[in-house]
């Protein structure tokens, strides 16, 4: 192996010649990579029906007059209707949205490294590693808040950096926290795990600096106030608008709740995905080695880091491909590198374990969700089917439905998949999750035992809100496929409602079945009749199917 060195260190000189022009075009290279992993999932459908409703001037409804905070991203909601208002498409402009944060992200972890590790090789390998990783890669788009929380948490801890060295003089930095802390609390509430630990080390940095008491106590006013008044400000209005201040989200997703067992084996997968096996080993069995090089700034990543660990694992994960994981993995890489530089000294094992960081992000591309953990949480390309797959998605039967109902605000649907076919149908919609519906949210029954999705509806809700089609997730045929010329009120389960006596359902209940494209067909219980519907029997093809109890 002695011979590959004069090679790499012939490299290593050309690299230091052209290191300005080197930087320019990684950045364009993982931009670029992150692009050709663009996507968008059904989830992210929610935030823009919202925000469309509020470029419209309708306000931040779920449906017409019905205020509630179905969604947990508050500020990109309000930025996605920005751009409606200015006529752009949501899609694409949430993930052009999504790559400037991207980008503006690793720039932030390239400084935050070079700060860290007084290196600006190693705050260059941090941002490629980073960028190349699959998972953070493809949620630079996927249509949600995740790359924008990710950009605040980077920018945050950045600026504690910057204040830590004089926090007495860094008075204009202090605010600036403060207001970027506040901004990552309304894009999600959970943003509110960094901020106790940016407290702390900026307590610590102040009591350890000489300067007089009175301007440390100016310092953390001048963190402490602007955080308060805007985040107080946020939660009154929520309060007057909403009438709560916690989203809707939350009595389904994190209330009450206890999935450490889950949490843990989210982590699991993660780890064995990307084959990050060495790092815990590098971390339990190198400790001796590392306490004593352990400093503040250190203390503080591993607490950022640690608390987010331990959140995870609280609620259990999430069912999306390790998107939890997107906002602390870039302080992963930073931690991963560290202990590699402090326990290894050999420079041959050096490489190769930095080598199976890019490897291991290569290997969870190609077999999650394929050749390993096929059932447990949904892959970014399951995800990405699910509304743009080619031959029909769930984009596809939300525009069909609103097409053959003339995007009738007069009917009612009722699904489980409640993004895409929302958005695009326009029409009435019931959450079956109840994600956008409080009385599902307290009420609901039990319906998996897994953190996400708890909670399901009840028929008699379904008959209160006068719901006229049941789509659930949605059952879509071939054309090579045959309906019964009757359906057997026995197999209604099949649309994921409880039905504890099929006498609950009205006598004329029947099913339908509805031509979408490519010979592909929706079916959909048809709950409550409707003109509109009965109308797009005839016009549209539409087929009944008669109920038999």
């Amino acid at each position: 192996m002695r011979c590959i060195y004069p090679i790499v260190d012939r490299i290593a000189l050309i690299y230091h010649k052209n290191y300005r022009l080197i930087f320019l075009l990684l950045l364009l290279a993982l931009t670029a990579f992150a692009w050709f992993n663009r996507f968008v999932q059904d989830d992210a459908f929610i935030s823009f029906r919202y925000a469309e409703h509020l470029a419209q001037g309708k306000g931040l409804v779920w449906n017409d007059g019905y205020r509630i905070e179905g969604f947990s991203n508050f500020l990109w909601t309000v930025i996605i209707a920005a751009g409606i208002f200015f006529s752009a498409e949501p899609v694409v402009f949430s993930q052009i949205m999504g790559l400037v944060f991207f980008l503006i992200t690793l720039l932030t972890i390239y400084k935050i490294s070079q700060f860290v590790f007084k290196s600006s090789d190693l705050a260059l390998l941090i941002i490629f590693l980073t960028g190349v990783n699959y998972t953070f890669s493809c949620y630079a788009t996927g249509g949600l808040e995740t790359m924008l929380q990710t950009c605040l948490f980077a920018f945050s801890i950045y600026l504690s950096f910057l204040v830590c060295s004089r926090p007495e003089k860094n008075y204009l930095y202090l605010f600036i926290l403060s207001v970027a802390l506040a901004l990552s609390l309304m894009i999600r509430l959970d943003s509110a795990i960094i901020v106790p630990v940016v407290f702390v080390f900026l307590v610590y940095c102040c009591f350890k600096s000489p300067c007089p008491a009175k301007k440390k106590i100016v310092s953390l006013l001048l963190f402490s106030l602007p955080l308060i008044l805007i985040i107080g400000f946020w939660l009154y209005w929520k309060w007057k608008y909403f009438g709560d201040i916690l989203p809707n989200t939350y009595y389904l997703k994190a209330a009450h709740t206890n999935y450490v067992l889950y949490g843990l084996k989210y982590i699991y997968m993660f780890i064995i995905s990307n084959l990050l096996i060495p790092f815990p080993v590098l971390f339990f069995f190198g400790l001796p080695k590392i306490l004593p090089a352990f400093n503040r700034k250190w203390y503080f990543l591993l607490g950022v880091v640690t608390l987010w660990l331990a959140y995870i694992i609280k609620i259990g994960g999430d069912f999306m491909e390790f998107r939890f994981f997107v906002p602390i993995l870039p302080f992963l890489v930073i931690l991963y590198i560290w202990l590699i530089l402090k326990v290894v000294i050999q420079r041959f094992i050096r490489t190769t374990l930095i080598f199976l960081i890019v490897i291991g992000s290569f290997h969870h591309q190609f077999t999650f969700g394929k050749i390993t953990f096929i059932t447990e949480i949904a892959s970014i390309t399951e995800l990405t089917h699910q509304v743009e797959a080619p031959d029909i998605s769930w984009a596809d039967v939300g525009k069909i439905l609103g097409r053959d109902l003339n995007y009738s605000s007069n009917i009612t649907i009722a699904v489980t998949a409640a993004g895409a076919i929302p958005f695009y149908s326009k029409l009435r919609t019931v959450d079956m999750l109840g994600l956008s519906d409080k009385w599902i949210a307290l009420n609901g029954v039990p319906y998996r035992d897994k953190p996400g999705h708890r909670k399901i509806t009840t028929l008699r809700h379904l008959l209160e809100e006068n719901v006229n089609l049941i789509i659930a997730h949605p059952q879509i045929i071939g054309k090579d496929e045959s309906t019964p010329a009757v359906f057997p009120l026995t197999a209604f389960n099949r649309f994921r409602v409880p039905l504890k006596n099929p006498h609950e359902i009205p006598p004329n209940a029947s099913l339908l079945e509805i031509p979408l494209k490519n010979g592909y067909r929706l079916l959909a219980f048809y709950l409550i009749p409707h003109p509109e519907i009965e109308s797009a029997l005839l016009k549209s093809h539409w087929k009944k199917i008669p109920c038999v109890r």
